[in-house]
């Protein structure tokens, strides 16, 4: 149904039948008997879309049909100028471009739909891990500063390993430097929620960031954001404009159209300019994650520090003596049972280990099962 807020007719003969009636609420049947004692050509309706409720599809075409027989007509009344105007901007003359775009509100709406997200985490939820990967020499000590600063208002003096900082009432954010060895890319790209790409924007893509694309390939494509840096080394505003471009449509062919690149352009007193790190943290703050099955259905600890908790008795004793070594992390994916079995990667493999010797690749490409080893899961 619809609510007519202005009903103007041409003809004066039935303006005084139909003004008691203004405004109201008209049907699809009340439409066509006006039309059947009115000529179409002598009448216009303005309507309020405001409130409009649940239009029916016989109404819609009766409408449309009405005022595009009164757009059209060769002469008019005196309102004849100034009703065309709003009919222009209110109301549909095509029929087919009416459900067109109704067909694409009705295809928007379903995109937006998905498959409800089942969280089995009891509790505060794990941070989520964001991996900053680059070629050496690109920034990504650089970039975890400025962000930690960002988000702290502290300094950070240097990176030592996992920094977990809090972004929101309810959600934190873990940032990982990636090595550069293959073997720690592989690592990084299991169980990075969030891959920060950094690109030398003076020299291009390196083989560094094609590695690392295709190991994530390959392990489960995470989300993706792209970080052009050195781009104070330009003093063309012209060459830098067409570097961007080129760099720009270079990173959508390898992940999408539309990936997200963002530019640090200059450093102000040792950190990028507080503007674009703002753009960048604003991004990861509000970025939505959603894990691979694989990972959800298997539990996995990426380990943010470790202490020796060895009797300083047994150390003095024998300084090579088996170490008790304790672990934390946050356990992300699904419980951890008890007697499950546990891998642990060589790329942080114990002191000590030695590798088989009937294996003919490094070990640092293997993964050590350390089941059989005593260990607290507590």
């Amino acid at each position: 149904m619809y609510r007519i807020s202005k009903l103007v007719i041409a003809n004066s003969a039935t303006t005084s039948e139909l003004a008691a009636k203004e405004p109201a609420i008209f049907t699809g049947s009340e439409f066509r008997n006006i039309g059947d004692d009115v000529p179409l050509a002598q009448f216009a309706v303005a309507f309020d879309g405001a409130s409009w409720t649940d239009p029916d599809s016989t109404t819609l075409m009766v409408m449309q049909a009405m005022l595009g027989a009164y757009t059209k007509g060769s002469s008019g009344g005196k309102h004849m100028g100034l009703l065309s105007e709003e009919i222009i901007a209110f109301a549909f003359t095509s029929t087919v471009k009416a459900k067109r775009l109704q067909s694409r509100a009705t295809e928007k709406e379903q995109r937006r739909l998905h498959l409800p997200v089942v969280n089995r985490n009891i509790g505060e939820e794990p941070p989520f891990v964001v991996v900053v990967q680059g070629p050496p020499q690109v920034g990504k000590s650089l970039v975890i500063k400025s962000l930690v600063k960002h988000y702290t208002k502290h300094k950070l003096p240097e990176v030592r390993g996992p920094i977990t900082i809090v972004t929101g009432k309810q959600r934190r954010v873990q940032f990982v430097e990636c090595p550069n060895d293959i073997n720690g890319m592989i690592d990084a790209a299991k169980f990075a929620d969030l891959a920060l790409l950094l690109i030398d924007g003076s020299y291009g893509f390196e083989m560094e960031t094609f590695e690392f694309l295709n190991i994530m390939q390959n392990h489960g494509f995470p989300k993706v954001m792209g970080v052009l840096t050195h781009l104070d080394k330009f003093k063309d505003v012209k060459k830098l404009r067409k570097t961007k471009q080129r760099l720009k449509h270079r990173f959508w062919t390898e992940i999408y159209d539309g990936a997200k690149l963002f530019y640090l352009s200059r450093l102000i007193h040792g950190k990028y300019a507080k503007r674009e790190v703002h753009n960048l943290a604003r991004f990861i703050s509000v970025m939505k994650f959603h894990p691979l099955s694989w990972r959800k259905d298997h539990p996995y600890v990426l380990v943010d520090r470790f202490e020796d908790v060895t009797p300083p008795e047994k150390v003095e004793q024998n300084n090579k003596c088996d170490r008790n070594v304790t672990l934390y992390g946050y356990l992300r994916g699904c419980n951890l049972k008890k007697d499950t079995k546990v891998t642990w990667p060589y790329t942080y493999t114990r002191p000590g280990y030695s590798g088989k010797r009937h294996q003919s690749v490094p070990k640092d490409w293997w993964t050590e099962d350390i089941s059989e080893v005593d260990i607290d899961l507590s």
